[in-house]
């Protein structure tokens, strides 16, 4: 039940595109995954195949997108093709979301990258589980390397944080004089973002360069010939 529950929290957690580490905040500790994520992050993250996986009208997923999202879901307790279908629907929607945010103009300026880290930083410190994050941290070869791989990171994560925020802001707006329950009016706008990212995918049209398992993708795409 536990590996049942961390997985579909962090799935939400995703689904809000938050950047995959952060994913960590949102369950109880457990230092076997978190370390074993670090040393993922610490010493692939340079090393995977930056070929093209699948290009869209405006999106590009590379093979890196795809291995560093499956290894997070084998990690969660997935099995290896569950991991891997759920890591093509999940870059396949990050991708599109990042071009939406930038053609909506959410960029992002460097400073405004590393304010958001030091208020991540904060978060971090007063989290119940923050041995959770030190897990990872300790990975690396040092706080400052890490943090660094994290910027890189939030250089696409930000804009789209910054675009899904105020898309739920509006649909919130959009509810203030119903009668609904908070909680109906949640669950309409989860239901609301699936149907978004859906349709974002579909716009982009991919084409792929490698085979894709049946089981991955939620709408009709094809494969590059």
């Amino acid at each position: 039940m536990r590996t049942k529950k961390r997985i579909k929290i962090i799935s939400l957690i995703l689904a809000v595109v938050f950047t995959i580490a952060i994913g960590v905040i949102a369950y109880s500790s457990d230092s076997g995954f978190m370390s074993e994520w670090g040393k993922y992050l610490k010493n692939n993250s340079t090393k995977i195949s930056q070929t093209n996986y699948a290009e869209g009208e405006h999106a590009t997923v590379t093979q890196k997108d795809i291995e560093q999202a499956k290894q997070f879901f084998i990690l969660s307790g997935m099995e290896e093709s569950e991991a891997e279908s759920n890591a093509i629907d999940y870059t396949l929607e990050h991708e599109a979301l990042y071009q939406a945010a930038i053609e909506n103009g959410y960029t992002v300026s460097e400073e405004e990258i590393w304010k958001y880290l030091e208020e991540l930083k904060q978060i971090i410190d007063s989290a119940e589980n923050k041995e959770d994050f030190v897990d990872i941290m300790n990975q690396f070869d040092s706080e400052e390397e890490y943090w660094n791989f994290q910027f890189q990171v939030y250089q696409k994560d930000l804009p789209i944080r910054n675009y899904v925020k105020d898309l739920e802001k509006h649909f919130m707006e959009t509810k203030r004089y119903s009668n609904e329950s908070d909680n109906d009016i949640l669950k309409e706008w989860e239901n609301y973002f699936e149907q978004f990212k859906t349709q974002l995918v579909e716009n982009e049209n991919y084409k792929f360069s490698a085979p894709v398992p049946t089981t991955a993708l939620r709408t009709n795409l094809t494969r590059a010939k």
